[in-house]
């Protein structure tokens, strides 16, 4: 499917689409993947794949979300912080995670560390109990885990390892990082300068077609990792798959699913971004 003969509208909707992981057409030069009824293709950044990523590497936080996060309209929607799964998971010492369940409203650097909501505070909100700020769940402040972090990276661990970082230190900073891609990233962005140094530079393999055909019974896998997969049109047929063993993020103009029911199978994590509905081809 060339780019040239699509419609205007469409045309541009792909541009926008490539624009969003700063690129433009010109770097589309596969046209169509097609994976054939019963078989299997593979992508992965990887030996395994027949095809090979386009590797786009930031070491801005900021600019991942652009490339892999969360749309702000469904932030929106969200009953329950991202980084609230990551405590609970955890289940470390001394975080109060009923408190953390839902996405926090207070601005960076609201919280001190070891802070807790009093009986007064709640009866100010009404007799709810506020959800609270990350800072407040683990007890930490974004320029104490900088400040551990930078000592950290600098540290020969053989000989320091009181300087090693603890597990709610670094269970804070993973918690950090999925808010700042995909939630509220203003809540945690007193946090955004320890998370960018302690894992320096973040990946994405990033796989471009015009137009995507998975057809009937057969497989389309990414490998573990961060990907994304933006075509113009996406057709996964009845008995067809997309299963992920990492963080996939779908960017598409039209897609087709089939008709007898979900076609993605996941581990880990899949999003979508906004698209226009198309009922055939």
């Amino acid at each position: 499917m060339p780019l040239k003969d699509l419609s205007g509208e469409d045309r541009m909707d792909f541009q926008q689409r490539l624009a969003r992981l700063d690129l433009d057409e010109k770097i589309v030069t596969n046209d169509t993947l097609i994976v054939e009824s019963g078989k299997g293709t593979r992508l992965d950044s990887s030996g395994e794949s027949a095809i090979r990523p386009l590797i786009l590497q930031t070491s801005d936080i900021s600019v991942l979300r652009k490339w892999i996060g969360t749309p702000e309209h469904a932030v929106q929607k969200r009953s329950v912080a991202p980084f609230a799964g990551i405590l609970r998971s955890s289940r470390l010492e001394g975080i109060d995670l009923g408190r953390a369940l839902k996405p926090s409203k207070a601005g960076a650097g609201a919280a001190k560390s070891g802070s807790r909501i009093t009986r007064s505070a709640k009866s100010k909100a009404g007799g709810r109990t506020p959800s609270l700020s990350l800072a407040e769940a683990t007890g930490l402040r974004g320029d104490m885990l900088m400040e551990k972090v930078e000592a950290f990276r600098k540290a020969d661990l053989t000989k320091r390892p009181d300087l090693a970082l603890s597990s709610v230190e670094k269970e804070t900073i993973r918690a950090a990082a999925r808010e700042l891609v995909h939630g509220d990233a203003q809540s945690v962005s007193e946090f955004k300068p320890a998370v960018e140094a302690f894992f320096v530079d973040f990946q994405v393999a990033v796989w471009l077609f015009t137009a995507i055909r998975i057809e009937a019974n057969a497989t389309l896998t990414l490998g573990t990792g961060v990907h994304n997969l933006t075509a113009y049109r996406m057709v996964i047929e009845d008995g067809g798959l997309v299963r992920s063993y990492g963080h996939l993020h779908v960017n598409v103009t039209q897609m087709k699913n089939p008709s007898s029911g979900p076609s993605v199978v996941l581990p880990s994590h899949v999003l979508t971004g906004p698209m226009r509905p198309t009922h055939g081809f």
